[in-house]
């Protein structure tokens, strides 16, 4: 018996011992599971306050507008002040009234601290830019509106008109596209004054180099084949938007535009202008681009403020 005992308690001692050792190193397991653990929290952390330090954060909301401004920019409530005004005003020059057509889903405008940040929104081929404004679709309805901002090195939303001017012309145009001039040379009526005379600049340029686009090419270009294209397309744009603005009531275009979705630009030109055809347009549109170079006439047709 007692030979027997002494095995058992033996096997007995034996296991213990095997079960504390292998104890200890689950346990030394565990706590290195623990450190990496840990150390991975707090480098997550540090990455997560790190991209919350550089990301718009201060939010303020109203029926129309969503803004979201950052740690030391723009008060929300001054930009959301400032966007309403600006929507207002588009509403009146283009609709000829101020009860504006609802937005739902609200206008959301995203404000950057940083190139660097704006560039991670709105992507490497906006770097020319300080503001782009994104517009879905969907069953003839707009789902998404959104502009992302740079301020300028005075402070101003300088972008903010032009690009609320985009967001607009989608309802106005019941959610089509509309044509790449008209949708372009409307908004620049919503820059501001010095940027307006840099596009009659280059357009005066162009012609006088014999670098112009035909108005013809204007009207039928909906995307760039060169970079070269760009500054006389956007300065004889906006001129022939403006010229067409001069002989009638802004507004007007907007419904000269829906017309020209509906039933071909060459009818709309007749129908709202007494424009009979492209070459007509061509004419007039030299005349008045070369006016407007010496003349020096503001162009603006929109009050509007830049700073909030």
């Amino acid at each position: 018996m007692a030979s027997s005992n002494y095995g058992t308690l033996f096997v007995f001692a034996e296991l213990t011992s095997v079960t504390r050792s292998n104890s200890c190193q689950w346990n030394q397991l565990m706590f290195r599971m623990l450190f990496v653990v840990h150390l991975l929290s707090v480098l997550f952390l540090q990455t997560y306050a790190a991209a919350r330090a550089d990301d718009p954060s201060i939010e303020c909301v109203s029926e129309w507008f969503e803004v979201k401004s950052f740690a030391g920019g723009p008060s929300p409530d001054r930009v959301l002040a400032l966007c309403e005004d600006t929507r207002s005003e588009l509403f009146r020059v283009w609709v000829e009234r101020t009860d504006a057509v609802s937005w739902q889903p609200r206008c959301k405008i995203n404000l950057h601290p940083t190139r660097a940040h704006y560039l991670r929104k709105v992507g490497l081929g906006a770097g020319q830019t300080s503001g782009c404004s994104s517009i879905q679709m969907h069953a003839g309805k707009v789902v998404l509106r959104e502009i992302d901002l740079l301020l300028d090195h005075a402070g101003e939303l300088t972008a903010l008109p032009h690009e609320l001017t985009h967001v607009l012309l989608a309802d106005l145009l019941r959610g089509r596209q509309p044509h790449h001039w008209l949708d372009e040379g409307i908004a620049m009526l919503a820059d501001t004054e010095a940027k307006q005379k840099l596009h009659v600049r280059d357009c005066h340029e162009a012609m006088l180099s014999g670098n112009a686009m035909t108005t013809s090419q204007i009207l039928a270009l909906q995307s760039f084949s060169s970079p070269d294209q760009m500054p006389a397309f956007y300065g004889q744009s906006l001129l022939l938007v403006k010229m067409l603005a001069n002989q009638s009531s802004p507004a007007r275009i907007i419904r000269f535009a829906n017309d020209s979705l509906d039933h071909g630009t060459e009818a709309a030109l007749r129908s709202h202008y007494k424009i009979n055809g492209v070459n007509e347009l061509e004419r007039a549109a030299r005349t008045f681009a070369f006016q407007q170079v010496s003349s020096q006439t503001p162009l603006t047709i929109v009050s509007l403020r830049f700073k909030p």
